[in-house]
């Protein structure tokens, strides 16, 4: 009976050891995920909070003094603040806004943590019956000092980060990708050699309502033509696809797997998009897209039409193409202009209105992301394509 005892003695003081030990470990990486969701939390809903009211935020309250100073120097900090004030410029023309935000996912790795963030802003734009929307993927960067989390670095795919970020990088920019003459319709079909194959108008209304289609501000990529691939950054890809539907693309899968017509396919121009291995810098680059479109001189297949000079915004039409530089000097993003007001040859960039993937943009007037600045975009006029 001793000995029974003992061996009984010895199994419950095993399994409380072993209980012990199992409360010890998980119920802390719940408290982890829990604090790490409070925190993420408190800090979007206090952001959205001060954009609506144009008030100040205060990082501090989520980091250490030190590295809440380095938050603020962030390019993400400097671009909230640059859209908080865009905001508050044309507030008399916002109405109905929508901000909000969730977590999709929580990673901790020993005393870090990312947690992956979407947030969603909708309203509408003087009255427009299209709502304009946009939507940001955040990474939020933790660490766990003192048995406290906080946050460490702020990160987002906004494509604005890149003009406010402070680098004296050139190395980035594009070959022959440099600042333009003023290039007329007029001068254009005069230089032109239309010697090779058959032109085909550009049905700017198409490529306009194309762009509609398939942009939204919601989180990832299920409003996107699920017919094309898709990249991690897919904003000349999506630009590429309007232009290709405005030329009469036809939206079925086999005919963009077999890369049809106005796909060009021909030695020299080549221009297509049917999956991520197959497809051309022209289509899915920024620089290169702009390159291929104004190089077209020689009456050669492919798309042709006009670059215009930086900041030149007067001719802008439908489904024309707005591209953007960073800090850097690079034209790094494309958005597809989707709606014009105003008058033809008097047009500035509150007349414009834009879609975009990554980051998500769907009826966003031009001045809305850029503010008065209009010495870091450039036009590109579609006019047709030759085959």
């Amino acid at each position: 009976m001793s000995m029974k005892r003992t061996i009984v003695g010895l199994l419950i003081i095993l399994l409380m050891t072993s209980t012990a030990f199992a409360g010890n470990v998980y119920p802390t990486k719940n408290t982890d995920q829990k604090e790490i969701e409070k925190i993420t939390n408190s800090f979007f809903t206090e952001k959205e909070q001060t954009f609506l009211s144009n008030s100040h935020f205060n990082i501090a309250k989520y980091s250490n003094p030190v590295d809440a100073e380095k938050i603020k120097k962030e390019s993400s900090v400097k671009l909230f603040e640059y859209e908080k004030k865009i905001r508050n410029d044309n507030i008399s023309d916002i109405s109905n806004e929508k901000l909000e935000h969730t977590i999709n996912s929580i990673t901790i790795t020993g005393d870090k943590a990312i947690a992956k963030c979407y947030e969603y802003y909708e309203y509408t734009y003087k009255n427009d019956p299209i709502r304009s929307s946009r939507g940001t993927e955040y990474q939020i960067t933790l660490i766990k000092r003192n048995n406290k989390w906080e946050i460490l670095e702020i990160n987002t795919n906004n494509e604005l980060e890149n003009l406010l970020a402070q680098t004296e990088d050139t190395s980035r920019k594009y070959i022959f990708d440099l600042e333009e003459e003023p290039t007329e319709e007029a001068d254009f079909y005069e230089k032109t050699n239309v010697t090779k194959g058959t032109t085909h108008a550009y049905n700017r209304a198409r490529a306009a309502q194309y762009a509609l289609d398939y942009s939204s501000s919601s989180s990832g990529t299920g409003e996107y033509n699920s017919n094309f691939p898709s990249f991690t950054w897919d904003c000349q890809n999506f630009a590429s696809q309007c232009v290709w539907y405005g030329l009469g693309g036809i939206n079925e899968p086999n005919a963009i797997s077999n890369k049809n017509k106005p796909m060009i396919t021909a030695t020299g121009r080549k221009w297509y998009c049917s999956s991520q291995s197959s497809n051309t810098s022209s289509w899915t680059v920024v620089g290169n897209f702009r390159n291929y479109v104004v190089s077209e001189s020689e009456g050669e297949e492919g798309i042709y039409g006009i670059r215009y000079a930086v900041g030149k915004a007067e001719k802008a039409q439908k489904g024309d193409i707005i591209q953007i530089r960073d800090s850097s000097g690079t034209w790094h993003h494309s958005y597809v202009i989707n709606n014009v007001t105003g008058t033809y040859g008097s047009r500035t960039i509150s007349n414009l209105y834009v879609c975009a993937h990554t980051t998500n943009r769907k009826n966003e007037n031009l001045s809305i992301l850029l503010g008065g600045d209009t010495a870091n975009f450039r036009l590109i006029r579609i006019n047709g394509t030759r085959y």
